[in-house]
């Protein structure tokens, strides 16, 4: 976190490339109000120009529900700049600055951020989703949707053939698992 209305806040701005450079990953625990801070979409956008996608980790596992993830993909669908919000209104330029200067223009830079959290909430449904053939459907097919709708077509292809359960069957050794009675009768009885 940089400094907040400090003496050193510009000075930690200008070297904010250098320390995400430096880091490792990024861990964040996301809750659908993420991307309403044009910090937390700036921070996200510039980890992932720096560093491959799976080195962004998602903690969405105590907030992502049946009953929530519906907020998370129109958080994902109505991701604005304009719209963001900015503790303190002043970083708000020097952000403006930077996403032109790094993304051509505020729409790239939103296609960017839009694009890689459907994909990477997509990857953490995924590891939710190996269970059943109805959990993969009900924890995938709303980011595959929602890619569809934002006219990424060849990232909603690409969901639309994850097969977390067929992966999981695999992991096991249970060759195919045709159906949720395969995965859940393979699972709950123990070997002799």
């Amino acid at each position: 976190c940089t400094p907040q209305r400090h003496a050193l806040t510009p000075r930690a701005l200008a070297l904010l490339h250098e320390f995400v450079q430096r880091c490792d990953e990024m861990v964040v625990l996301m809750t659908w109000h993420y991307f309403s801070r044009l910090w937390c979409m700036y921070e996200w956008c510039l980890v992932l120009i720096f560093h491959d996608a799976r080195r962004m980790r998602l903690a969405t596992d105590a907030f992502m529900r049946a009953s929530t993830v519906e907020l998370y993909v129109d958080a994902v669908r109505r991701l604005r700049v304009a719209d963001a919000g900015c503790t303190n209104e002043e970083d708000r330029s020097t952000l403006l600055g930077k996403i032109n200067e790094l993304y051509v223009s505020e729409a790239a830079f939103e296609a960017f951020a839009q694009s890689t959290a459907i994909a990477l909430l997509a990857v953490s449904a995924c590891r939710r989703a190996g269970h059943s053939w109805r959990e993969r459907a009900a924890k995938l097919n709303p980011w595959v949707s929602l890619a569809s709708e934002l006219g990424l077509s060849e990232l909603a292809l690409a969901l639309a053939s994850a097969d977390p359960v067929g992966w999981r069957c695999a992991a096991l050794g249970l060759g195919e698992c045709a159906s949720d009675s395969d995965v859940i009768g393979c699972l709950s009885t123990p070997e002799a």
